[in-house]
């Protein structure tokens, strides 16, 4: 009887080691599997295929909706295939998850520019000034606010410059 139970007990620790190593094996799967989502995302932002950035970023957060940086870049997709509200709402959420607030704002002004809403962009690039972010710099060449350049709010918010008139 010893005999038997000994072998019982030798056949169940074989048998939790190889649980125990297919469990490991399992979450390392699930980690590169995550690894290459992040990757793909990051490539298709790179290479501008924004449609692919959506569904790589949209991946990443049903993994962890907690990740500021996939619902930055969630909204930074979906702003470039003109999903302007929902991509406003993506940015809004990476900042209540801690991105930096003034690269939010300053896209929720681009999102805002795109549909001519004045009044949310100069609320947005005030805002965006006011975190720190250079709004000079960028404001200065990006097509998403061409249409508010003339502007003389606009202009004494960002800073005139040649390149603004």
């Amino acid at each position: 009887m010893l005999l038997k139970v000994g072998w019982f007990v030798a056949l169940i620790s074989v048998l939790m080691a190889g649980v125990s190593v297919a469990i490991a094996t399992q979450q390392q799967i699930k980690k590169n599997n995550i690894v290459m989502t992040e990757t793909k995302a990051q490539i298709a932002v790179t290479d501008k295929e924004w449609a692919t950035a959506k569904e790589q970023n949209l991946a990443l957060i049903a993994h962890n909706s907690k990740d500021p940086k996939a619902w930055f870049m969630l909204g930074l997709a979906r702003h470039y295939l003109g999903e302007y509200e929902q991509s406003r709402e993506d940015w809004l959420k990476s900042k209540e998850l801690g991105h930096e607030p003034g690269i939010v704002h300053y896209n929720l002004a681009c999102s805002y520019a795109r549909e001519n809403r004045t009044a949310e962009v100069l609320d947005n690039i005030k805002e965006a000034k006011k975190e720190g972010f250079n709004v000079r710099e960028f404001a200065e060449s990006d097509p998403d606010l061409e249409n508010m350049r003339n502007n003389p709010e606009f202009q004494d918010i960002v800073g005139k410059s040649e390149s603004l008139n």
